[in-house]
């Protein structure tokens, strides 16, 4: 079974930062992305975990923390 796009944690702003390995956008590696469709939904809540601390990482200006339920917006 594959997963619809609705359950994919990307925010269409898709800017890859190589240095860090992940994106700036929803806080996944190329290889989350790629197989995104692919993830048992157990996989799927560890990645989003590790997403969230990828992009807690950032500085605020990086990331809308709205679009990934952050202390500024809604969840």
């Amino acid at each position: 079974m594959t997963a619809s796009r609705a359950d994919s944690p990307c925010v269409d702003l898709c800017i890859y930062d190589y240095d860090r390995d992940f994106c700036t956008g929803c806080g996944r590696t190329l290889d989350e992305v790629s197989y995104w469709n692919y993830f048992t939904p157990q996989e799927k809540q560890q990645i989003l975990k590790e997403s969230k601390k990828n992009l807690d990482s950032l500085s605020d200006s990086c990331y809308n923390h709205s679009t990934q339920g952050g202390s500024d917006g809604p969840d």
